[in-house]
């Protein structure tokens, strides 16, 4: 975390640490008169436009980034009155934070123009990888489906259930569920450890806590168990895989009503690449319900 805002607020402090300089250089009047006027406005425009990009990319608000940039150059102005051969000037405020303006309007253009840009690249993979669905339908003999990404997602049940345990077993070993993995196959390594302290079963406890809490979280889908019957109905083998407990899964899998679909479930670590593996080649994955949807209509 420090190391992310480090990487954030760096450039920002940088460059308005290169404008105090500039700014502390005595009298620049290069003797031009009137006609020096205009560059130099117009460096001290630059400076701030590229203030106002680096703000906004620090602080994600743009009217917070106006306002930081020309609090900025106020007190620039300040600054330049005690200096010898400069002074300060509301005219030069103005200026700087039309600066700040410029920049923050252009960051969020570029901004903007690469969110759609990574939208559409987004799309373009995304109708590659359906159109190898549909191109695959006709040779197709099985099809391994993520659990949470096409069924029903179990994380905040997951996620739950270690509120549950670290308040109902603290007493006995403390457990800080933010510091377990992401990877539910690498938390239960953690968990087992955990465990060993005293706490006892702790997969027991995660079953009838999902047997007790699965119809809060979980709602069987016509859509996706028509999709299942439909492909099941074409002759695919069906698996379907997660990186949760496999008690967990099991769980899921009965309250979506789907269970009995499934001639293959695999669940903790590597369980997509064990399913695929029993599944055999030519199988087919599927990670989410449009890929689902799709699949089965075109079965």
């Amino acid at each position: 975390m420090m190391a992310t805002r480090l990487t954030i607020w760096a450039p920002v402090i940088i460059w308005a640490g290169l404008i105090f300089v500039l700014s502390s250089i005595p009298s620049l009047d290069r003797g031009l008169g009137p006609r020096d006027l205009g560059p130099r406005d117009l460096a001290h425009f630059a400076e701030y436009a590229i203030l106002g990009a680096l703000l906004l990319r620090a602080v994600r608000q743009g009217p917070l980034a106006v306002l930081l940039g020309s609090a900025y150059a106020a007190t620039d102005e300040v600054h330049q009155m005690f200096v010898p051969g400069r002074q300060g000037s509301p005219l030069d405020w103005t200026i700087d934070t039309a600066g700040v303006v410029l920049g923050v309007l252009l960051f969020a253009a570029e901004e903007q123009a690469a969110r759609r840009r990574a939208y559409d690249t987004g799309r373009a993979a995304l109708a590659e990888s359906q159109n190898g669905l549909l191109n695959a339908v006709g040779s197709l003999r099985a099809v391994a489906i993520d659990l949470d990404g096409a069924l029903g997602d179990t994380r905040l049940l997951w996620r739950d259930f270690l509120r549950e345990a670290a308040w109902r077993f603290g007493s006995i070993a403390p457990l800080d569920p933010e510091a377990l993995p992401a990877d539910r196959s690498a938390a239960a390594l953690e968990l087992d450890r955990w465990a060993a302290a005293g706490v006892g079963n702790w997969r027991a406890v995660l079953e009838r806590f999902a047997e007790d809490r699965a119809r809060v979280y979980l709602r069987p889908s016509a859509e996706a168990n028509a999709a299942l019957q439909t492909l099941q109905a074409a002759g695919c083998r069906l698996g379907v895989f997660t990186d949760a407990p496999e008690e967990l899964a099991r769980v899921a899998l009965a309250h979506l009503a789907a269970a009995q679909r499934f001639e293959v479930v695999e669940a903790g670590a590597g369980a997509r690449e064990r399913l695929l593996e029993r599944l055999g080649a030519g199988s087919c994955v599927v990670s989410t319900q449009e890929e689902l949807a799709k699949l089965s209509a075109d079965a």
